[in-house]
């Protein structure tokens, strides 16, 4: 859409230039004759029909194509830097967890101290770990809530009908996982 109000734009600018030549040309000739309307009058008047108010209008809506094209590119590319930041953000946190894991420890959701594995009560702040706290309920909502709209996206995509039926399936259960999620937190 760039393209064609770049386009439409630089020929309605040389319309128009081209127009705005010939008006010069008409008002540099000679006034004179006795008749109302003159050929230089009508002429005076063809090219602001034929040059000047096409060249404004076809200029007019090349800059209209360029404002509309400008708007689309960007808000994709934006939704896009925003969703592979988001991705890069859950890798980085999986890859934290699976080394925490690997060591032994595990951190506590209200002062992300370390603490090992198997603690039922943190030492630093004295989190109970054997309930789960509204933070931690909350965090896997918004986890499994990513990963709802990345089935999603791969269901819209996809056009195998049994690879649909699968996604399908994983969406459910994702959904019915979340609806859980929430009546627990409603509960706390």
């Amino acid at each position: 859409m760039a393209f064609v109000g770049r386009v439409l734009t630089f020929v309605g600018f040389v319309w128009f230039l081209i127009g705005l030549f010939s008006v010069g040309k008409f008002l540099s000739k000679p006034v004179g004759g006795t008749l109302p309307l003159e050929w230089d009058d009508l002429g005076l008047l063809l090219t602001f029909l034929i040059y000047l108010g096409p060249g404004l209008l076809i200029g007019g809506l090349g800059v209209i194509f360029l404002v509309v094209g400008r708007k689309r590119k960007k808000r994709p590319r934006e939704v896009e830097v925003r969703e592979n930041k988001v991705r890069e953000e859950e890798q980085e946190e999986e890859e934290k967890e699976e080394a925490a894991e690997e060591r032994g420890v595990k951190k506590c959701p209200r002062c992300t101290k370390e603490v090992q594995v198997g603690a039922k009560i943190c030492r630093f702040c004295r989190y109970d770990f054997r309930e789960p706290s509204l933070q931690t309920l909350q965090a896997k909502v918004i986890k499994l809530r990513g990963k709802y709209i990345q089935l999603l996206r791969e269901f819209r995509d996809s056009k195998d009908p049994a690879e649909k039926a699968s996604l399908r399936r994983e969406i459910d259960q994702i959904n019915d996982e979340i609806e859980n999620l929430r009546k627990q937190i409603v509960r706390e």
